[in-house]
C-alpha cells in the first residue's frame, strides 16, 4: 500500500474508492475493511469569549 493517498487493488492495481467502513475497487469489487477512528473527547473547557473583555461590563 502506498504511504499517501488511497490504496491500490492487489488484483488489478486500480486506485480504490472509499465507501463506508472500507476501500473498494471499482473494477472487481475487492474490499479492504477499515476500522473507524476513535473520536476525541468533547472539549469541556473555558470558551475564548470568557477571557475577552466585554463592553459595558
Amino acid at each position: 500500500m502506498d504511504e499517501y493517498g488511497p490504496p491500490r487493488c492487489p488484483h488489478d492495481q486500480i486506485v480504490m474508492r472509499d465507501v463506508p467502513d472500507a476501500w473498494e475497487c471499482p473494477h472487481c469489487g475487492h474490499q479492504i475493511e477499515i476500522e473507524p477512528a476513535p473520536m476525541p473527547a468533547v472539549f469541556d473547557g473555558p470558551d475564548i469569549e470568557d477571557y475577552r473583555r466585554r463592553r459595558g461590563v
